[in-house]
């Protein structure tokens, strides 16, 4: 955030104002986010920061001894014991943690005569119901099953789709537990580099469309929890741009490749064209994490593929050379996702031409000067009406230039105790524990 200067009322210590030297769409989010607030008496008990004003640490306008005493504070607030020390581990929040085992459990205790324990009734946020929240780690998704089954949790997050599917079929389960999937805050797609001979010009990576069978994913990967998805707007959204739902077909995607000039000229199964001279077929690399869910989309992709004449070729990476490949642009095509939050989509990070060079995170190499010039304007324009408007046009422009193939949206996974009151949510893992609470007749 562009901050230029933070000034303290005079009337009131507790209420402050920010100034920034620029428009921007996500300001007060950027703002609030990126200082959380911190108990004085624990990580500041001398006022060193009392003692500075924000326009004197920005300009770099300190003396000496302000310099040394903010240069000790900073690594007072790096070491070890704070990091470790549960004492120090202490927020502005209802909680504090007791007990933590490494990839094992931790638990945390409500305190008591906490500060914001008045506003429950005004504020979900607030709301600090249980006295105890222990969250277990379970990575073996067989074990969180059979902690499920065996009545072990009260609430179990993120199961596996398949086991999530059955264990809100079988009757007994179902007599104890309550089932919930609200739509997550991500998106799964599959990135098309953009760059690629095989892959620049837009109507191939329109084509390719024609060749994922999205209902089909859902169904047999993700045991209808996930929605279908063709835009990189969350449908939550209020800009939403609610396009036809793509097609499967094949045969059609063949045809569209045909008509652009790809032929199978030397009759081995695979499209070719000419490209600066050189032959080149459609023949595709397609990266992907080592994950079981992965591995079925991306040989059901394959398959499909091939009743169209194109050759995919599947290639495993462990999530960091994953990630490599992605920042070095070499794939052709990669199956990935992305989380994302309620707030105002900015494309800049993911769709800017300035993102795409090597090691940027438009790893797609997507973008022209109007994409560039639309989402700088949305930005910072603060109009919603007239933002709200730019949101549409990229959204169409998006669909038409198809830099990557959008998959769909996962689904929550929650699994909560009859007797306890809970919300699901699209946010997060899908609870907010705090609010967690009894059923009035419990």
């Amino acid at each position: 955030a562009s901050i230029k200067d933070i000034v303290i009322n005079s009337e009131n210590p507790k209420k402050f104002s920010v100034w920034t030297d620029k428009k921007y769409i996500l300001m007060e989010e950027a703002i609030t986010s990126a200082f959380p607030i911190l108990q004085k008496s624990l990580w500041d008990e001398n006022d060193i920061l009392g003692s500075v004003s924000f326009a004197q640490i920005l300009e770099n306008n300190l003396t000496d001894e302000q310099g040394a005493s903010l240069k000790e504070l900073a690594q007072q607030m790096e070491s070890a014991e704070r990091s470790n020390n549960f004492e120090f581990l202490n927020g502005s929040g209802p909680y504090k943690i007791v007990a933590f085992e490494p990839a094992q459990f931790v638990k945390l205790e409500r305190k008591t005569n906490w500060w914001g324990e008045k506003y429950q009734d005004e504020n979900s946020w607030f709301h600090a119901y249980p006295k105890f929240l222990t969250f277990q780690f379970i990575r073996d998704q067989s074990v969180a099953s059979l902690k499920v089954e065996n009545e072990e949790v009260d609430v179990a997050l993120k199961l596996d789709s398949k086991d999530f599917d059955r264990l809100q079929k079988e009757a007994k389960i179902k007599e104890v537990y309550s089932f919930a999937n609200p739509l997550e805050f991500s998106h799964l797609f599959i990135y098309l580099n953009n760059q690629s001979p095989e892959l620049q010009d837009k109507k191939v990576r329109q084509a390719l469309e024609y060749l994922v069978d999205k209902q089909l994913y859902v169904e047999s990967v993700y045991y209808n929890l996930a929605q279908p998805l063709e835009n990189i707007v969350h449908p939550s959204k209020s800009y939403f741009y609610n396009f036809p739902s793509s097609e499967y077909n094949p045969e059609k995607g063949e045809d569209l490749l045909e008509a652009i000039g790809w032929e199978d000229t030397n009759a081995n199964g695979i499209l070719d064209k000419e490209i600066d001279g050189v032959r080149v077929e459609m023949e595709l690399d397609l990266v992907i994490s080592t994950n079981p869910t992965a591995e079925k989309l991306a040989l059901l992709l394959q398959t499909a593929a091939k009743e169209a004449n194109v050759a995919i070729n599947i290639i495993k990476k462990d999530p960091r050379a994953l990630g490599t490949a992605l920042r070095a642009h070499e794939f052709d095509m990669a199956f990935s996702g992305v989380s994302i939050n309620p707030l105002l989509d900015d494309f800049y990070q993911m769709f800017h031409t300035s993102m795409a060079q090597v090691g940027g995170s438009n790893y797609m190499s997507f973008g022209n000067d109007q994409t560039d010039a639309l989402i700088a304007e949305i930005r910072e324009t603060l109009d919603q009406e007239k933002r709200d408007s730019l949101y549409y046009e990229f959204q169409k422009v998006f669909k038409e230039e198809k830099p990557m193939i959008m998959l769909f949206t996962p689904k929550q996974r929650v699994v909560y105790h009859k007797r306890l009151s809970v919300n699901p949510t699209s946010l997060g893992s899908g609870i907010f524990p705090p609010s967690i609470g009894l059923k009035e007749n419990e």
